[in-house]
């Protein structure tokens, strides 16, 4: 599977990959250095918009996404083309849109956090167990929905 890190630019294009499952690490605080280092080490593709880091990314042969889109639906779709990724939402497979550690299904988010209590009673929810952050299926997932669906749109018309 495909991995990326992201650069300080592009914080919300790393947590729409995240929910997709795409592990993608991301940092506002990392250096262009960092990433670079992060890259090799782990393997993972550089996404930037930033010309200067791309350069020397590439002076250094690592696999690099130069991204002069801005729309997120439009990049969703090109990295999906690229990198054979589904532009849907699954709830074994997606990841904590903030630290990027695994999500676990849950029924019951007091069987794993003993302090925090949902606002909501909801059928399922997903529990970070690095970083304690409660997920569930409320308003929010109309508009995921909707520009995933915007996605594919997108994507059909590049494929």
């Amino acid at each position: 599977m495909v991995k990326f890190i992201a650069d300080s630019m592009l914080g919300k294009l790393a947590r729409w990959l995240r929910i997709l499952g795409v592990d993608t690490l991301y940092s506002e605080n990392f250096t262009d250095d960092e990433i670079i280092a992060i890259a090799e080490r782990e393997d993972r593709i550089i996404l930037t918009c930033d010309h200067e880091l791309a350069s020397r990314a590439r002076k250094c042969f690592l696999k690099v996404e130069f991204l002069n889109l801005t729309r997120l639906e439009e990049l969703l779709a090109v990295l999906s083309l690229r990198y054979g990724f589904k532009l849907d939402f699954d709830p074994l497979r997606t990841r904590c849109p903030l630290c990027n550690y695994p999500l676990t299904l849950v029924r019951d988010p007091s069987s794993i956090l003993t302090t925090w209590r949902p606002p909501i009673k909801a059928p399922i929810y997903w529990v970070c167990r690095r970083c304690g952050h409660v997920y569930w299926k409320g308003k929010h997932f109309i508009d995921i929905n909707r520009r995933l669906t915007e996605a594919k749109r997108l994507l059909k018309l590049k494929e």
